[in-house]
Parts: structure tokens; C-alpha cells; sequence
């Protein structure tokens, strides 16, 4: 079995290289996007309309169904986006009541590899739509976001294999350049991007 697990803040391109892995043999899943439809909400959505427990429920029961998926197929090449919460949680309430630890345990011990993606804050700030109209919805949104980052940054380090710096990649650039680095060789289909 082969599991690539990505992680790191949104806009990293977590969600957009496990897709670009689909033209590799890989069957991916973002589950941020899966938790969204299991709760039957756009991702856009979902941290607006539904509750922190609600959708911590839901992304459990994706990533135990998921785990299942994976266990139940040896030879099929796997890779999932993680969202930076199932991670790790920040902040001392969190720290008390992670419900992802066990399962994050598991997915990182049959991991192949742990990619921490990352990418300069002006661009992380770009790639969230958080430059211009929507950016009124923080108070100080590049403060906030690097902040958010710093918290994070030393949970992706620990779980982490292999990191990868998306800034100055276009997603195909950014999936085989991973590949290589991980001396991983798949065929490519003939779908471009």
C-alpha cells in the first residue's frame, strides 16, 4: 500500500495536489471536502452552518471510513488532504479533547509519507481570498493567518516526512516535483492540466 497524507495550512494546495495525484494512479480524497458533504453543506459553507462538535463528528466518521478504504485495498495508491484541526489541535481547550488523535495515529503509522506543504503568507493570503472585499470578515487578516500558521508549524514539523514549498508552483509542477523528491515513479495518464 502507498498513502501519501498531506498537511499544512489552507491554501497550502493540499486539496488541489491530491487531485493532481488522481493522474497518477492515486485515489484521493480532501477530507474537509468529504466532511462538507457528509454534513450536506458546500465547504464554504460548513464552518458557518454547522457547529465545532457537529463537524468534528462528521470528519471522524469520514476519516474511520476512510482508514477502513485504505486497509481493505493493499495494493491501491492512496493520498488524503488533512485539515490543519486533524492535525493537531492549538490552544489549551483543544489540547484536552483532540477527538482525531487516535485515528491520526493510525493514518500517520501506515503513511508512506507525511508532506507538510507550505507557501509564503502573501500567497497563503491570495489563494484564501483573503486580499480585498473578503478580507473584512478578520480584523487583521494577515495577522491572524500568520499567527494560525506559527501554531500550526510545529505540529506539521513533528508528523511531518518531507515538506514542500508551493509558491512558486503551478499544481502539476508541484506534484511531480513531490513525486521525485519522494523518488516516487508513477505513470501519468494523458490528462493535462
Amino acid at each position: 500500500m502507498s498513502l501519501l497524507v498531506f498537511i499544512g495550512v489552507p491554501g497550502a494546495g493540499k486539496r488541489s495536489i491530491v487531485g493532481q495525484l488522481s493522474q497518477y494512479g492515486y485515489m484521493g480524497c480532501d477530507v474537509e471536502t468529504a466532511t462538507a458533504a457528509r454534513l450536506h453543506v458546500p465547504v464554504s459553507q460548513m464552518y458557518l452552518e454547522c457547529s465545532a462538535a457537529e463537524r468534528a463528528t462528521a470528519t471522524v466518521a469520514v476519516l474511520e471510513e476512510l482508514y477502513a478504504d485504505i486497509r481493505q485495498a493493499p495494493d491501491q495508491r492512496f493520498c488524503l488532504a488533512l485539515p490543519p484541526k486533524v492535525c493537531g489541535c492549538v490552544g489549551e481547550k483543544d489540547e484536552v479533547d483532540d477527538p482525531y488523535a487516535a485515528l491520526r495515529a493510525q493514518l500517520v503509522a501506515q503513511a508512506s509519507e507525511v508532506i507538510w506543504l507550505q507557501a509564503e503568507l502573501s500567497t497563503l493570503m491570495t489563494r484564501n481570498a483573503l486580499i480585498g472585499m473578503r478580507s473584512a470578515l478578520f480584523i487583521m487578516p494577515r495577522k491572524e493567518f500568520r499567527l494560525l500558521s506559527e501554531a500550526y508549524a510545529p505540529i506539521f514539523e513533528e508528523l511531518s516526512t518531507a515538506q514542500y514549498d508551493t509558491t512558486h508552483s503551478s499544481v502539476a509542477q508541484a506534484t511531480q516535483e513531490i513525486l521525485e523528491q519522494l523518488h516516487i515513479e508513477c505513470e501519468h495518464s494523458s490528462i493535462t492540466d
